[in-house]
């Protein structure tokens, strides 16, 4: 049996009491937290290896409780003056098809090196490209290799209303050149690869990676698509997730919300996670606290899409679980959940015109806890507390921005860049120390980039796309 300790660090717990401990230590073994407590106090037991903690901060990991991977090699240009609609059918859809399992393997490479660098050990991967060849194969071998936290959230397509149509084909307009692409399944066949998707993969990596059945949204499923993956969920005993409300456009086709609409079926349940939520009113609030649904908000890629800002405040005062994601690498164009820490911050604080209306304390609970809780985690990841799996990060706040520093979270939540993650530990296998990946060698990490740059390109001849002919890459 495998034991670590990190030593004389400060510890904070988001233990139900929101503990922080100063001068503390942490004992894991064979991948969990058996023991934890202040040297004044205690004598930690005898271990394997000791990791030398002063002068830094000791936090579970962040949970992004929302996010699509491979979309990493499509960000830097495509991405950018387009609204929800125009860069799905004219930047993402087009840019997934014509990425190759190769391809994948190096966006979920990528985006794990600059998620784990920023302190993210849980990722829920929507995964909106699994329809093609190979992908799938390719993106779990990297999972499996890096040995982050991982939801593989299968999405899928079952049926395309009319009524939108029209309005397709005038955003297809502004870029005759790119080809329309569809990712619609027959709902049997999105049955079947679900279901054979979790058969091979859920539980693997030691347990780190889950396997979730993820309909998009409302009006690109049918309820016979939804009810499967409900009872899917409840049967396998995982949970089920979907995009609710992020445009407008979701109420006009159903002529009632993504919620009433949901509620009508009986498709509001505690293992359903709903993300952005932007489109919503105080009945729609209700009715997912009624149900116990979670939530994921995206805050960044929302803002960025010139979507709107979803009512996360009213969520968190009717105790829901509202975790975080950062959404798709190319609507947010970076993985960096201190960064968007602080951003959901800010702008809460300008929408709303209240200064305290989400404190640093609930945004860092968001980001770690509150995380935990919209995956149905919470039991595993989240909080430094005996039994848990040894999902850790220490920060160093011996930066220039992070001195002086008075108040942990407000200092985390708004001084820091992420930067200051200095090592990372998943199942208490240490993936990153001293800011080196285990998985990425310094002497292999040039090489990558200059490979994911050409890969991104590549797949951008190919999809007819264009950056934004103003600025040009170097």
């Amino acid at each position: 049996m495998q034991t670590l300790s990190i030593q004389h660090g400060t510890l904070v717990t988001m233990d139900q009491y929101r503990r922080v401990l100063g001068d503390s230590w942490v004992h894991v073994q064979d991948g969990r937290i058996v023991a934890l407590g202040v040297h004044a106090e205690s004598v930690p037991p005898p271990a394997d290896r000791v990791i030398d903690a002063r002068g830094k901060v000791v936090l579970p990991g962040f949970i992004n409780a929302h996010t699509h991977v491979n979309q990493i090699l499509l960000r830097g240009g495509p991405s950018h003056g387009r609204q929800l609609h125009d860069w799905l059918f004219n930047v993402l859809y087009p840019g997934q098809k014509a990425m190759r399992p190769e391809d994948v393997a190096v966006a979920v490479r990528l985006y794990c090196a600059e998620a784990v660098r920023s302190g993210i050990t849980t990722i829920n991967d929507n995964a909106d490209s699994a329809i093609y060849p190979g992908n799938i194969e390719a993106a779990m071998a990297v999972y499996g290799e890096v040995g982050v936290r991982v939801v593989y959230a299968r999405m899928f397509f079952d049926r395309m209303d009319g009524r939108i149509q029209g309005y397709v084909d005038a955003l297809k307009a502004r870029s005759p050149q790119v080809e329309l692409c569809s990712i619609m399944e027959e709902t049997a066949v999105a049955k079947d690869r679900i279901t054979a998707l979790s058969d091979q993969y859920h539980g693997t990596a030691g347990g780190r990676i889950s396997v979730w059945p993820a309909p998009a949204t409302t009006p690109a499923v049918t309820v016979e698509g939804m009810r499967w993956a409900q009872a899917f969920a409840r049967d396998r005993a995982v949970m089920w997730t979907l995009h609710m409300a992020e445009s407008d456009h979701d109420e006009r086709l159903h002529w009632m919300s993504p919620a009433e609409y949901m509620e009508c079926y009986g498709l509001l349940d505690e293992r359903l996670q709903v993300a952005h939520c932007v489109y919503f009113d105080r009945k729609d609030v209700r009715l997912l606290h009624r149900h116990n649904v979670k939530v994921a908000s995206q805050v960044v890629s929302n803002a960025y899409l010139g979507s709107g800002v979803a009512p996360v405040p009213e969520m968190v005062e009717r105790g829901m679980a509202v975790g975080i994601g950062t959404d798709d690498g190319n609507c947010n164009d970076s993985v960096n959940m201190i960064g968007d820490m602080k951003f959901m911050a800010h702008i809460h604080r300008a929408v709303h015109r209240d200064a305290d209306v989400l404190t640093p304390e609930k945004i860092l609970e968001m980001a770690t806890i509150d995380g935990a809780r919209s995956l149905g985690m919470d039991h595993e990841i989240g909080s430094i507390e005996t039994g848990k799996r040894a999902d850790l990060i220490l920060l160093d706040l011996r930066h220039p921005q992070t001195t002086p520093h008075h108040h942990l979270a407000a200092t985390i939540v708004f001084q820091a860049y992420g930067n200051e993650v200095d090592t990372v530990l998943i199942d208490g296998n240490v993936v990153m120390e001293n800011r080196r990946l285990s998985f990425l060698p310094p002497e292999r990490e040039l090489a990558f980039l200059e490979e994911a740059q050409s890969r991104a390109t590549a797949i951008l001849q190919r999809a007819n796309m264009v950056a934004n002919p103003a600025w040009r890459s170097l």
